[in-house]
């Protein structure tokens, strides 16, 4: 947490407002599928203030004559205040046509039209491996819809510059992603867009894309004058992209004690969005097939529409399969009564292999490998936590059960092409720097470690080293997607922050009228044998009045993330008669460093494990047979408060050369995924029954006794 967060300094996008601003509300549908046959704003027009609306009749095709889900946008009403925008929108008569509704998504998978994506993996022969296995463990798992719940729900700015160029500042994660769907929507170029990302307060991956953005920028086009929206708690919680709702079901063959054959089933319900479907199944397929090797392997997984509200892919939104093959483990080691960590140890396949071929369908590339082995990991773990004595579950007398629960993980988050981020250093004429890194965020949380990395790689002070303000005119390009942001950013910081030292050393030779390879670069100078130097000031200067400004800009590959493992163990107390669980602690090792300052890699493991809390025991929304969310706002949410979150203990094994040396690695979406497994595997453990959904909320665990 910076300075400015702890402080209430920052600033958020809901923070600024602007003289004149319009304040616009949306006027939702209150039917999971319907036609809008009408229209009548002129109760809502008649109300003084209201200045403008959007209804399906506007050209553009912002807002669409047919609704798929309850909460879709039906109409747009602008006015002078919040207020007044509300009342106004309520007061919106809309004449709908019912249509059919399709919330099951196997009843979806009926109609060809609703088959969003569909990506396969076959390896091997598994139907033979399944009709001659000693046993085979066969199970279904469901996980619900879950918004993504961020502090600060979706909000936009619009307003148009001195230039008549569109201005949007957003709290959407992805500026640029941001840019290039209103330019599309919008049929305007990208040139006249400028988009401002400030301060995101934890956005969780649940705002990438235009959610609202594009019904600022129509009112603000139309008018000449700022809008702005901010979307209200039950608006995020029951019509924003959230994680898709899945069904996951699995055989394992097995044979002579180990895993023969493996075949899953993966059924993803995106709701009334397609965006990204096709790339949700294929990260899902890498994240299930990266840990262990099969001889034989299929994976059949298929996205559908129905008329739930749509889905992105908010953090962890692809671990549903790979959290039901560990579940599918543990039983399997039970059945064979063998213990579940030395039965994971013997069925790893090495780093960086896809195990039986390479699943070129999953666009999976090598990435860079870890020396450590995830055996070595997930031992490490053990030894930690004492596996081998406290193993079992508790057999003390009362309600109260204990149990410790363990969880692998390998995120593999290469793929085949794309950068993951990108930055940018510009020497000042005074010898400061300026930074722009992209994903990140002026004021966040990263920007103290990208600019002490900057400044330790370039000789100055960290104070020189200033982060610029992140928008699309100034930052450097950034497909905002792909490799986990702090990891991609990161790296890019390191290799801009290289550049421009030897792009210094260069322009400080000259000056010196000496060969590059004579002078040392150290204390804010470029220093020849001679004792003559340069300062970075005289270096910045003089780039400047040559109409060359000294700047270094660098963006790696994506597919040169590496991939990440971690090992979470979790103990829990369980109170059998009332299905309470109480988290005791949870410990994680994973692979990674040295680091000059492990401290960003430990934040992100941390802040991971308490999320991890939340999505195990509590996240989840329910639908009703209408297809309206039963939690539709916060005072019925299960938070998961500070109070709750465990003792944690996160502990890295050096790898000897890091892929990055400050500690942006890509490690806390791996540590997440393997406590939800760790902490579903103590409480079966301990209170006995098979896990076969989440959230494990009381009424589920009790649940698990009957099973």
């Amino acid at each position: 947490m910076t300075l400015r967060r702890a402080t209430g300094e920052a600033a958020f996008a809901a923070d600024l407002t602007r003289p004149d601003t319009l304040h616009l509300a949306i006027r939702r549908s209150p039917h999971a599928h319907a036609r809008v046959t009408g229209c009548d704003l002129s109760d809502a027009e008649a109300l003084p203030g209201v200045v403008a609306a959007l209804t399906a009749d506007d050209p553009g095709g912002l807002l669409q004559p047919v609704l798929r889900y309850v909460g879709d946008r039906a109409a747009v009403v602008a006015a002078e205040d919040p207020e007044l925008a509300r009342r106004a929108a309520d007061l919106v008569r809309l004449d709908l046509e019912p249509l059919p509704t399709v919330l099951d998504p196997e009843a979806a998978l009926g109609d060809p039209e609703n088959v969003a994506a569909r990506v396969e993996v076959d390896i091997g022969d598994v139907d033979a491996a399944l009709a001659g296995a000693d046993r085979v463990v066969e199970g279904t798992w469901t996980f619900p819809f879950a918004p993504a719940v961020p502090l600060e729900p979706p909000v936009a700015l619009t307003w148009l510059d001195e230039d008549r160029r569109l201005v949007v500042r957003t709290s959407a994660e992805s500026p640029f992603r941001v840019r290039g769907l209103l330019a599309d929507r919008l049929s305007i170029p990208a040139a006249r867009i400028r988009v401002v990302r400030p301060l995101v307060a934890g956005g969780g991956g649940g705002s990438p894309d235009v959610l609202i953005e594009d019904l600022c920028a129509v009112l603000t086009l139309r008018t000449g004058r700022p809008a702005r929206l901010a979307l209200t708690a039950e608006e995020e919680l029951t019509s924003t992209p959230g994680r898709p709702p899945q069904r996951v079901h699995i055989q394992l063959a097995l044979r002579n004690g180990r895993v023969s054959g493996l075949a899953l089933r993966l059924l993803v319900d995106v709701g009334g969005g397609t965006d990204g479907a096709g790339g949700l199944l294929r990260s899902a397929g890498r994240q299930v097939l990266a840990l262990y090797g099969a001889p034989s392997v299929r994976l059949e997984a298929v996205a559908v529409r129905t008329n739930r509200p749509p889905t992105s892919s908010p953090r962890g939104a692809d671990d549903e399969a790979a959290f039901a093959l560990e579940c599918a483990l543990d039983e399997a080691a039970a059945a064979l009564g063998q213990d579940p960590v030395a039965f994971r140890r013997r069925h790893l396949r090495r780093p960086g292999k896809s195990g039986p071929g390479v699943f070129a369908e999953l666009e999976e590339t090598a990435g860079a490998e870890d020396a450590r082995s995830l055996g070595e990991v997930l031992q490490a773990g053990a030894d930690r936590v004492g596996w081998s004595g406290r193993s079992r579950a508790s057999d003390r007398p009362g309600p109260l059960r204990l149990g410790l629960g363990v969880g692998l993980a390998r995120r593999s988050a290469a793929t085949t092409g794309g950068t993951g981020g990108a930055a940018s250093l510009r020497l000042l004429e005074d010898g400061s720097f300026t930074l722009a890194a992209a994903p990140s965020s002026a004021g966040g949380a990263d920007e103290g470690a990208f600019a002490g990395a900057a400044a330790t790689i370039l000789g100055v002070s960290t104070r020189r080293v200033v982060p610029a303000a992140v928008d699309t005119d100034s930052a450097p390009f950034e497909i905002g997607e792909h490799a986990p942001a702090f990891f991609a950013a990161g790296r890019a910081v390191e290799r801009a922050a290289e550049l421009a030292r030897e792009k210094i050393r260069e322009v400080g030779a000259r000056l010196l009228q000496v060969a590059p390879d004579t002078v040392e670069v150290t204390d804010g100078a470029v220093r020849s044998a001679t004792g003559r130097a340069v300062s970075f000031a005289e270096i910045g200067t003089s780039a400047l009045r040559a109409g060359q400004p000294l700047v270094a800009t660098a963006a790696p590959s994506a597919a040169s993330t590496p991939a990440s493992d971690a090992a979470v163990f979790a103990e829990v107390e369980v109170d059998s008669e009332t299905g309470v669980v109480r988290v005791l602690g949870l410990t994680a090792v994973l692979a990674g460093g040295p680091f000059e300052d492990p401290r960003p890699a430990e934040g992100q493991v941390e802040g991971a494990l308490a999320v991890a809390l939340e999505r195990a025991l509590a996240a989840g929304v329910p639908f009703d047979a209408h297809g309206v969310p039963v939690t539709p706002s916060l005072r019925g949410w299960p938070l998961v408060a500070a109070g709750d979150v465990p003792p944690t203990s996160v502990t890295f094994l050096a790898n000897g050369e890091p892929s990055t040396r400050f500690g942006a690695v890509a490690v806390g979406e791996a540590a997440g995924r393997a406590a939800i497994v760790a902490i579903a595997s103590a409480i079966a453990r301990a209170i006995g029954g098979t896990v076969r959904s989440l959230p494990l909320d009381p009424g589920t665990v009790l649940d698990l006794r009957v099973r």
